[in-house]
């Protein structure tokens, strides 16, 4: 064979296999018509029985204050006015769809059910359950939700102790002082920091708090946070995560009970943020330096699992240091396949401009990922991996 040839073929095969190795598996790449910014919206899947398809839903509570639905080939197939209940709750956190006529939103501690006209069919307020025999106040906040299975009857939801009522510790400590935070940090510990919410689409609605802190099954120091754990809730298991931990908790679900830890590893990053305590140096400017340190460290960005696959996705921000004129949104990543033992099956890098880690939906299809060619106004691309 002539040797120039034989170069050329060699050098072919190589470029061919790292292509291959290269290759982020997109099957398909979709179109939808979202004329409005994602930011800090809910958005979800939902199985329309009737019509035997998947929809994906997302809200544009500010404005239009509409939830709009869309087929899985990217056409908008229908949408319900969010007004009213945008007048109940001030900032939406999640939307559940059950059905077209039965929509759950949360936020402001309230959880509220509307039709599919808008209108308010059920609101309970969970502001009433805030303090317990003890005195302890607490907060209550809803993680982003999935396309989890949620029960009809019971969800769970993040809580965070913030003072006593018969042991205000404002009178003991100025705001905004070391001490006063560090006491803040050893109290937070000590409590439940989840609530088992029964009957909450009913007037009997009723809570069970943890039995202990589930912030202490990622890290035993009192550490200073900025953001709580994200709870996924799946059959009978409750899934957390936190962008400080490098570890996915399994709780029973009827007893919120640890049942395992699971480690997530990637070839690219050492996973999760690493937490600071709160000293003389940092705490005047705490929210600054955790705010650099969620945009710049390697972190578990988001849990999504997808039912008919039984596979999870990690999506896992990578470290990065942005430069001048970088998006953020477009920051490198992975994803990380799991089956439904949470076997780790593979890992996707995507590096800096392709894809966003921030939008990722997972469908019958595959993982919906948003890329960067999004440019065209009122639309947004996704490709479809798998």
């Amino acid at each position: 064979m002539n040797k120039k040839l034989f170069i050329l073929l060699l050098i072919l095969l190589v470029f061919t296999s790292c292509k291959k190795q290269d290759s982020k598996e997109i099957s398909q790449t979709i179109t939808f018509d979202i004329p409005f910014e994602f930011g800090g919206i809910s958005r979800g899947i939902y199985y329309d029985f009737t019509k035997q398809r998947q929809l994906f839903y997302i809200s544009e509570p500010y404005t239009q204050k509409k939830l709009f639905f869309y087929d899985l080939e990217g056409a908008k197939v229908d949408s319900i006015p969010l007004k009213e209940v945008s007048n109940i709750i001030q900032k939406i956190e999640a939307i559940f769809v059950r059905n077209l006529d039965s929509i759950v939103v949360f936020g402001s501690e309230k959880i509220v059910l509307i039709n599919k006209r808008g209108q308010i069919k059920v609101n309970n307020d969970l502001s009433k359950f805030a303090a317990n025999e003890k005195g302890d106040l607490f907060m209550f906040r809803f993680s982003s939700l999935s396309n989890f299975s949620y029960s009809s009857k019971k969800i769970h939801v993040n809580c965070s102790w913030y003072n006593n009522a018969f042991n205000d510790y404002f009178e003991k400590y100025k705001v905004g002082t070391l001490e006063c935070g560090k006491y803040y940090y050893e109290q937070f510990l000590k409590n439940p920091d989840l609530i088992a919410v029964d009957n909450y689409l009913t007037d009997s609605i009723s809570i069970t708090f943890s039995k202990e802190n589930n912030y202490k099954k990622f890290h035993q120091k009192p550490y200073a946070f900025s953001e709580a754990f994200y709870c996924r809730e799946i059959e009978d298991e409750l899934l957390l995560f936190s962008h400080y931990s490098n570890l996915i908790l399994r709780l029973d679900k009827k007893t919120m009970d640890l049942v395992d830890k699971i480690k997530v590893i990637s070839d690219y990053s050492t996973v999760g943020v690493q937490p600071v305590e709160l000293s003389k140096d940092n705490h005047a400017a705490f929210g600054k330096v955790s705010s650099q340190k969620l945009q710049s460290e390697a972190s578990i960005f988001d849990l999504l699992y997808n039912e008919k696959k039984e596979l999870f996705y990690v999506i896992l921000a990578h470290d990065f240091s942005k430069k001048e004129g970088q998006d953020i949104k477009y920051r490198p990543f992975s994803i990380l396949m799991y089956d439904k033992n949470l076997k780790k099956v593979k890992e996707t890098k995507f590096d800096y401009g392709t894809h966003s880690p921030y939008y990722c939906i997972a469908t019958q299809k595959g993982l919906l990922v948003l890329n960067r060619y999004e440019d065209e106004k009122d639309k947004k691309i996704f490709d479809v991996y798998n």
